[in-house]
């Protein structure tokens, strides 16, 4: 991760890209010869992904190693002032992890409470989908992120407020847009990641209660993305506390105690939607308080 880092920011991102293609399509051909031709099971897909991923460490180390970029192995002294430094700007990144491990966990706890198994299994079909709409935000994040790092550095806030503004316009048409082909295409998306029965029915009915919030989701990343990449730590720090162990834990909990238990789903739409509201709310005092200190 931190040799692509440094690959993306000297201008590689084509060659990033193909890159991971091809070990997407790598991985892809040795699950089916592990899975289906040598019959190995769990441990043969474990191992297709391990040397796909051992395959593409290798080509970025070989494209660093070439020394055509700015970034060169050297000796260094170890200094604990950047050290922390480091620690300190990373914490927003570390702390948003957290974000899919508790909604899972809070949506699966409520759905076996409220549902029952069913839930739990639907819940894991919609998940399953609803990671290829995060992956895509992901993207979008990546490539923004080092757009508002380098117009913060330097101090040109036109571009700053032009790169922000397009990209939550992007991230709502993207969500909208994966909204509407998850509601299209919600029987057979989630028969491909195999619901049947029960299961299926109750997937079906409610996946797109769940994909309502993939708009709000994109604006929440971006919002996020906007407060670290412009040295805005501590605000980063907070909201991200905030949406990942407060807002939805909170949210996806009490959702079944004021509405029906049929209505979980739209938990999800809803806690995305407050993340909102206080991220334009910290973004706004921000703005007050620098504007207050000139």
């Amino acid at each position: 991760t931190c040799i692509q880092t440094f690959l993306r920011i000297d201008g590689y991102q084509k060659s990033i890209t193909a890159i991971h293609f091809f070990g997407s399509v790598l991985n892809i051909v040795l699950d089916i010869v592990m899975v289906f031709v040598y019959h190995r099971g769990v441990f043969g897909a474990a191992f297709a992904t391990g040397i796909s991923q051992m395959t593409k460490c290798l080509i970025f180390l070989t494209l660093f190693l070439r020394k055509k970029g700015s970034f060169r192995f050297s000796r260094f002294i170890i200094e604990s002032k950047l050290f922390w430094e480091i620690l300190y700007r990373g914490m927003p990144g570390a702390l948003v992890q957290f974000d899919v491990v508790l909604t899972v966990a809070s949506f699966n706890l409520v759905l076996l409470k409220y549902v029952g198994p069913i839930g739990v299994d639907s819940f894991a079909i919609i998940s399953y989908i609803a990671s290829l709409a995060r992956e895509m935000f992901f993207g979008v994040i990546e490539g923004l992120q080092p757009l508002l790092a380098v117009s913060c550095g330097k101090q040109d806030r036109d571009d700053i407020r032009y790169y922000t503004k397009g990209s939550i316009q992007y991230a709502i048409l993207l969500g909208a847009a994966l909204m509407a082909l998850c509601f299209a295409l919600r029987r057979p998306l989630c028969v491909l990641f195999g619901a049947e029965g029960e299961t299926l029915s109750y997937s079906v009915r409610h996946l797109w209660e769940f994909c309502a919030g993939m708009p709000f989701t994109g604006v929440v990343s971006i919002l996020a993305t906007y407060l670290y990449s412009t040295e805005r730590t501590k605000q980063s720090i907070v909201y991200n506390v905030l949406r990942s162990f407060v807002v939805n834990v909170l949210v996806i909990r009490l959702f079944p105690l004021l509405f029906a238990p049929d209505y979980i789903f739209f938990s999800f739409p809803a806690y995305q939607a407050v993340l909102i509201v206080i991220g334009w709310g910290i973004v706004a005092m921000d703005k007050r308080r620098s504007r207050l200190h000139g």
